[in-house]
């Protein structure tokens, strides 16, 4: 599913005139572009292909917006990345105009001060949390292998190695001891992912242009506005009037869905974990926040 997104991202890159493209970008925009196509050639090739024992079935209509997620994704954060024109909308009313804000990357804003190591912070955070989240899946997939094989040795008939022509690691699922990643989270890889996230936003804040102006009829009717939801509102006013930081809305769109959707799997995995295990062999670990059960 994350193939197609990918697919999709590096053909708007190459292909597109705006900025003269890819080779237009300022390095920390290419940092960026290059960051999201090797997290996606991880967990759309790498990762599926030949680091995981066997993957699990998928709703064909989960599937299908699982792909019309990441096309949307890809494409606004490639536009963005570009210079497309961006500008955010605020609801307001005719005594109280909302705000309109612009987060159009036109040209790679100069870093002074500390803004100079903001990218470098951000670029290291994404890194560690990458290699933490590659590093927890895989314990995950060494435990899956060795229950697989754990249980093929107990056949008395070797025939029983393929079973319908399935895998043997078809369908072997193992409680991770608490220990290491897991030692107080059940999904560790996915917080891992968060932090990872994190940190390529930090990397956006810092490349950002922005300009606040207030909305008019003639500037909503010349410029194509995104009205934002009103939970995006204040978060888009704390971020640029209040702290003067430019909001690199596309990119936090792909955090935020990605955050809320593998926290509900996740609270979702560790009452499955309950299930089949039992509460005592789970212990008081979180699903993703250290020793909250709830969480």
């Amino acid at each position: 599913m994350e193939s197609f997104g990918m697919a999709n991202f590096i053909y708007i890159i190459s292909t597109s005139e705006q900025g003269n493209g890819f080779s237009g970008l300022s390095t920390w925009h290419k940092v960026l572009a290059v960051l999201y196509v090797l997290h996606y050639v991880n967990r759309a090739l790498i990762t599926p292909l030949f680091l995981a024992p066997s993957m699990s079935p998928i709703h064909i209509e989960i599937f299908f917006f699982a792909i019309l997620f990441h096309y949307l994704a890809s494409s606004t954060f490639a536009s963005w990345l570009l210079g497309y024109k961006t500008v955010l909308a605020t609801a307001g009313t005719p005594e109280a105009p909302g705000a309109m804000y612009d987060t159009t990357i036109a040209t790679a804003p100069k870093l002074t001060g500390y803004m100079a190591y903001v990218p470098y912070i951000g670029l290291a955070i994404f890194l560690v949390g990458m290699y933490g989240n590659i590093q927890s899946e895989n314990t995950l997939f060494e435990l899956r292998k060795e229950e697989a094989h754990r249980r093929q040795k107990k056949q008395d008939d070797s025939a029983a190695v393929r079973s319908n022509g399935k895998s043997i690691y078809d369908k072997v699922y193992v409680l991770p001891p608490a220990e290491g990643y897991f030692s107080s989270i059940l999904f560790p890889h996915y917080a891992l992912e968060w932090i990872e996230w994190t940190g390529f936003v930090i990397i956006a804040l810092s490349v950002t242009t922005l300009n606040v102006a207030s909305v008019t009829a003639e500037s909503a009717a010349s410029t194509g506005v995104v009205q934002l939801a009103p939970f995006y509102a204040p978060v888009a006013k704390f971020f640029m009037s209040t702290c003067g930081l430019p909001l690199p809305f596309p990119v936090l769109l792909i955090c935020v869905n990605i955050m809320t959707t593998t926290a509900v799997r996740a609270r979702w995995g560790r009452t499955w974990y309950i299930e089949h295990f039992g509460e005592k062999a789970v212990g008081g670990r979180g699903a993703f926040v250290p020793y909250c059960k709830w969480l």
